[in-house]
Order: C-alpha cells, then structure tokens, then sequence
C-alpha cells in the first residue's frame, strides 16, 4: 500500500469563515507546525487552514526567499492576461492545468492592499485564496 501525499480533509465553504482581527495568530501557529510536522519545504509553496480542519481564511504562503501570511484576504483586482500551469496540490492525488492571472491585487488583515506582480506569487496566492473560499485546483480545471 503506498501512502497518501494528500491532506485528509478540505472544508466546505460554508464551514469556513473570517478570523476577528486579532485571533489570527494561534490559526498561523498551527499552520507553521503543520507545515514543519509534514516536512513540507520544498514540496509545497503554501498551505491553507481548511486543508488542516481549521474552518478558517487565513493561509501561510512559502516562497524562496518569502514567507508570509494572509488572512481575510481577498482579490481586488486581475491583470487581462492569463497563464495556464499545471497545479499540484497537497489536497488532491493529481495535478491539473488551471487558469491563474499573471499578476493581482490583493488585500488582508496583515498587509493591507498591494499588487503582486510576480507570476509565481500570483498563483499561490490564488490557490491559496481558493481554497479559504472552498474551491480546488479541481474546479478550476482547464476543460479540453
């Protein structure tokens, strides 16, 4: 039997809600650990408090280089333009090409509002966005 890479559980979205202002950092805490306790450097770039069971929006993004965490975040804006990757995802078996802008702006309890012009932030962010809103790499997959 070969074990299972994917985490137990996603919750649904209307299981998950904002954090008061505040109270956010024992959800942050509890990310971390569980981001060390699966070893997940260099195997993931960001991590979602409903993929851990916590019916939360806040998430804790693993850059090189960059590491931060979002919480409440929502996206404001969308460039035009679109990039199609093929996502992994620590809750699901299989990688699916998906449809992420190039660039956004975003806004959170933590940061404020800023436009993310990186590629790659920009499509962690929105993964990681999707989940604290209830949806996966799976919904979001390109149809042929």
């Amino acid at each position: 039997m070969t074990e299972s890479r994917t985490l137990p559980f996603d919750l649904f979205l209307s299981d998950i809600k904002e954090v008061e202002v505040g109270r956010y950092q024992e959800i942050i805490t509890a990310l971390e650990e569980t981001w060390a306790d699966l070893k997940l450097d260099g195997k993931a770039l960001g991590l979602a408090a409903p993929q851990i069971g916590l019916p939360f929006k806040v998430a804790i993004i693993r850059l090189p280089g960059k590491s931060y965490a979002i919480v409440n975040p929502r996206i404001l804006r969308r460039s035009n333009s679109y990039i199609v990757p093929q996502e992994a995802c620590l809750s699901l078996e299989q990688a699916y090409a998906t449809r992420r802008y190039r660039r956004i702006r975003i806004i959170d309890e933590i940061d404020g509002e800023r436009t993310i012009r990186d590629q790659r932030e920009a499509l962690v962010l929105q993964h990681e966005v999707d989940h604290l809103n209830g949806i996966t790499i799976y919904d979001r997959r390109r149809r042929r």
